[in-house]
């Protein structure tokens, strides 16, 4: 059985119908690209793109750690999806796509 390591809620400012995760470090991050439509999850070299059916808003985005694979078939998921990400920093943000990896939510 999976254990929660952490969680964390907080608010994301989400423009042309998605946000990413990245890496902290601008430096080792990629550059945004566009959101391919219809797919929730999309990953990326050290960055993970969401995307959902509203175009600009402000979404509330809860980020879960856990030591192994949550049962997805209990609790309250929306729609599960899974890709593998791998930090170098460990430390992931959430940046505003309009400042294009400026000051966002971390």
């Amino acid at each position: 059985m999976a254990t929660l390591l952490g969680r964390q809620e907080f608010d994301s400012r989400v423009e042309f119908r998605g946000f990413p995760f990245q890496e902290s470090d601008d430096s080792v991050a990629t550059v945004p690209g566009r959101l391919s439509v219809g797919r929730v999850l999309q990953a990326h070299a050290l960055r993970f793109d969401l995307f959902g059916a509203g175009h600009t808003h402000t979404a509330a985005v809860t980020a879960r750690v856990w030591d192994s694979r949550p049962d997805t078939e209990a609790g309250d998921w929306d729609e599960p999806a899974e890709i593998v990400y791998e930090s170098v920093t460990g430390d992931v943000a959430v940046p505003t796509r309009s400042s294009l990896w400026g000051a966002g939510s971390r």
